[in-house]
């Protein structure tokens, strides 16, 4: 109830990942907050996509990212299972 996010979700598996995502239906002045946790190899693994901007960038574990899902499609890529932490 006290919490400073409408809605919270969590991706725990390694082979999760969201391809050309958005949400036309969010508050376009809200943001969404977006982590990156685990061990993974950067350079093979776990990508943040800005698709429109022809953006690929290395998601650092530890980081996070705020974004507004009505303004920007973003996707992001799997982790290697066998780097599943």
């Amino acid at each position: 109830d006290n919490s400073i996010f409408s809605m919270i979700s969590f991706d725990f598996d390694f082979n999760v990942m969201s391809y050309k995502y958005n949400n036309f239906g969010n508050y376009a002045a809200g943001w969404c907050s977006i982590f990156c946790n685990g061990m993974f190899d950067l350079q093979c693994d776990g990508h943040f996509i800005l698709q429109k901007f022809g953006i690929v960038v290395e998601f650092l574990p530890g980081s996070i990212i705020f974004i507004s899902f009505t303004c920007i499609i973003y996707g992001d890529t799997a982790i290697s299972k066998n780097e599943a932490y």
